[in-house]
């Protein structure tokens, strides 16, 4: 029973990776909207440090960062650059937003942000997976 069980996850490992791809870049798309809709939401973040005058060209980066980057990790195109995009705003929301109220706040803002990080520094090294628009360009290309 157990050496089946490890039998079926190694064989769909792949697309657990793709899954956990399509889901994080469904929630930075969902997140990037809420932001192009709620652009105050950001400002209030930012009030919480001290870089309260964060220019409005900040806020909408952050905004269409996550909306077009999460739209295309989704899909699997341009993975690497859509995770890369990422970076910049992950490290902000790390060490410049959550990073005062710690670990174990009861919001856990820290630790969501440090895994969104690291689930993006995964797809930037490694790339997007079976399901994707990457692999089917890739394919092609490499065959002819």
């Amino acid at each position: 029973m157990i050496k089946k069980c490890v039998q079926f996850c190694k064989q769909f490992a792949p697309f657990c990776y793709d899954l956990t791809r399509i889901y994080l870049g469904i929630g930075l798309l969902v997140k990037g909207a809420h932001f192009m809709t709620h652009p105050n939401f950001v400002k209030i973040y930012f009030n919480l440090t001290q870089y309260e005058n964060v220019p409005s060209y900040v806020i909408y980066y952050i905004a269409l960062a996550h909306l077009f980057g999460g739209a295309l990790l989704a899909i699997g195109f341009l993975t690497r650059l859509a995770a890369f995009v990422q970076f910049p705003i992950l490290i902000g929301a790390v060490f410049i937003i959550h990073f005062q109220e710690g670990f174990f706040s009861p919001a856990q803002t820290l630790e969501f942000a440090s895994l969104v990080f690291f689930m993006l520094l995964v797809y930037m090294v490694y790339g997007s997976g079976p399901l994707s628009v990457d692999k089917l360009v890739y394919k092609k290309n490499s065959a002819s």
